[in-house]
């Protein structure tokens, strides 16, 4: 146990190093109170620095998870790159970006991590047994995600030459579609085609 003398303070450390620790109160020792109050204020300045460095991380740490991509396959995509990549894919496959915006914001809300109760993935909510189909390796990969969807959803409108039926089939199923009509789609699947719509009239204002 070692006692050490600092600013006429005496300090107790229990560990027997040469460390300022807890006051030690002898008889006829003269406290320096002046000095302790100022010690006080130093360890709570301290501490409230190293808060202050961990609010900033946890803040750092929240930015990179609200990215659109967080390192899946090797991609890190923010939101200005993402829709950059939507415009891009939509060109390529000969569809409207704000259409395919509105499906992923009904689909995921730009979720790159969503997984429904159904088992679909990702941004467009890709079922694993289409995204084979799709050639997409990793439905969790919003790139790939993107470029599957698109390409469904591309489909599904040369198929049906009508881009409610289309959306209608993205939700429903193509099959349901042809088989009971574009007047019998159940209430979940009507409300669906109208929020996708509702969402792209939303992307067409913005522009």
């Amino acid at each position: 146990m070692h006692i050490e003398a600092v600013n006429g303070v005496r300090y107790l450390n229990q560990s027997g190093e040469n460390n300022r620790g807890l006051p030690a109160v002898e008889n006829n020792a003269n406290l320096d109170f002046g000095f302790l109050i100022q010690q006080f204020l130093n360890d709570l300045n301290t501490m409230a620095g190293s808060l202050a460095s961990k609010i900033q991380t946890d803040k750092l740490s929240e930015t990179g998870s609200n990215r659109y991509s967080n390192n899946y396959g090797g991609k890190n995509i923010d939101q200005t790159q993402l829709l950059s990549v939507i415009d891009q894919i939509s060109v390529r496959y000969g569809i409207d970006a704000n259409l395919v915006k509105a499906v992923i914001k009904q689909e995921s809300n730009f979720n790159p991590h969503a997984v429904s109760k159904a088992g679909a993935l990702g941004m467009m909510q890709l079922m694993p047994s289409t995204a084979r189909e799709l050639g997409v390796e990793d439905p969790m990969d919003p790139v790939e995600n993107i470029k599957g969807g698109v390409k469904y959803l591309k489909t599904l409108i040369d198929r049906f030459r009508d881009v409610k039926k289309a959306l209608a089939a993205y939700n429903a199923g193509p099959g349901f579609v042809e088989k009971n009509g574009a007047d019998n789609y159940p209430y979940e699947t009507k409300t669906y085609v109208n929020k996708v719509l509702m969402y792209k009239a939303q992307f067409d204002n913005k522009v």
